[in-house]
């Protein structure tokens, strides 16, 4: 019993180890100088895009910069982390790796007949929300390549 409690136990660390960066079905990046890089990933479930995630390398010496954006219809939930030096490979990789969380906020929306509505007048976008819905904007409208799930 024993000896199956730990193969299964294997079977199950490595499947998730294997799997941890297969979230994402298409990727893209661009950098700014010799040492500062910006790496896109983004899922979709093939009728539209529900996560998109950027990575900034950190440049020379920074921590890692991740931006996630989680879509759906009525909201976009907005979250930023950094990331630790030792992970940037696993992170520009699209891999998960323990992120400390610097801000996280929703900005909503309601149903017209027609049209998806900005939320309401009296609770205006600020200039880093407004800031972070043009980045997203930015990063749909690349170009981007999709991720062969056969990747090691």
């Amino acid at each position: 019993m024993k000896i199956h409690l730990i193969a299964l136990t294997s079977i199950f660390a490595f499947s998730n180890v294997v799997l941890a960066g297969f979230e994402w079905t298409h990727k893209g990046n661009e950098g700014e100088d010799a040492s500062s890089h910006w790496y896109y990933f983004f899922k979709s479930n093939g009728d539209s895009i529900e996560h998109v995630r950027s990575v900034w390398n950190g440049g020379a010496q920074n921590p890692p910069d991740i931006i996630d954006y989680f879509i759906d219809g009525s909201q976009i939930k907005i979250r930023h982390s950094t990331g630790k030096r030792d992970d940037l490979e696993d992170l520009i990789a699209g891999r998960e790796t323990k992120l400390d969380l610097v801000n996280e906020y929703k900005i909503s929306s309601k149903h017209a007949e027609a049209m998806l509505l900005a939320p309401d007048p009296d609770k205006p976008l600020n200039s880093d929300q407004r800031r972070d819905l043009a980045n997203l904007l930015f990063l749909l409208a690349k170009d981007r390549k999709p991720i062969d799930q056969k990747e090691p």
